[in-house]
């Protein structure tokens, strides 16, 4: 049944009779067997443990793993020692889709240890072993991920603080570059306002440097300036001269 590990009867025992002579035992019928089988699995119903564990025999032998493990259980919380130790066993496995359980592995065992099964007590003794090593490996696996993480994370501060100096770097660029632009601004508006001014300094000087003219020359000089009007009456005579000069030359 490949589960069962121990408690199962190798051969089946011969019938004595009362004068001494042995005689093989007999072999049950079909029905029989039917009938076992049904008063079998009413006395596991029942919680008989014994019954309950030659289920479990029974369920192993047609391969129904899950109702084995199931039948090894009830027969262990019953104390029956065989039962136990298999069920240990199956729990050390993971049969029939139990998940590992070693503590409850070890408690069996040490159950059945005491109550005289050497090889319990030596199975125990290795569950025990391979257990410390477990948690020792546990503990070194624990202790290199407490370490990745601790490194990641520092890591991480490491990246963070990069950034934050890169971004306060930046920060003093820009406000650097504006500054400029504002003295930039400010150094051409000032030479803006100077040339304005230099101008009309230059302006006055020359206002001042030209001759003084009284009213009444400023009157004679305007009467002396031709008008538009009378220059476009010049030009019109003058047109009309030339002319007729050749038209004399022509004639």
């Amino acid at each position: 049944m490949g589960a069962i590990l121990s408690g199962t009867p190798s051969t089946t025992p011969s019938i004595v009779d009362s004068s001494g002579l042995s005689h093989p035992p007999h072999s049950p019928t079909a029905e029989e067997k039917i009938e076992g089988a049904r008063w079998l699995k009413v006395a596991a119903d029942a919680g008989d443990r014994t019954a309950l564990f030659n289920m479990a025999i029974k369920c192993g032998e047609e391969g129904k793993k899950e109702e084995m493990v199931e039948y090894l259980s009830a027969a262990a919380e019953g104390g029956h020692v065989a039962a136990s130790y298999n069920y240990a066993k199956s729990l050390i496995r993971g049969d029939g889709g139990r998940e590992v359980d070693l503590e409850r592995a070890a408690e069996l065992l040490n159950f059945c240890a005491d109550e005289g099964d050497p090889k319990a007590a030596k199975d125990s003794r290795k569950l025990m072993k391979s257990s410390r090593a477990e948690a020792r490996e546990k503990e070194r696996l624990e202790k290199e991920e407490a370490g990745e993480r601790e490194r990641e994370r520092l890591e991480n501060m490491r990246l963070g603080e990069e950034k934050e100096k890169e971004r306060k770097k930046n920060a003093r660029d820009q406000m650097m570059d504006n500054l400029m632009e504002e003295e930039d601004a400010g150094e051409v508006a000032r030479m803006k306002k100077e040339a304005m001014e230099k101008k009309q300094e230059d302006e006055k000087e020359e206002e001042n440097e030209k001759p003084a003219w009284t009213e009444e020359e400023k009157a004679k000089k305007a009467q002396s300036k031709p008008t538009n009007q009378a220059i476009e009456r010049a030009k019109a005579a003058a047109a009309k001269r030339r002319a007729a000069k050749a038209a004399a030359a022509a004639g």
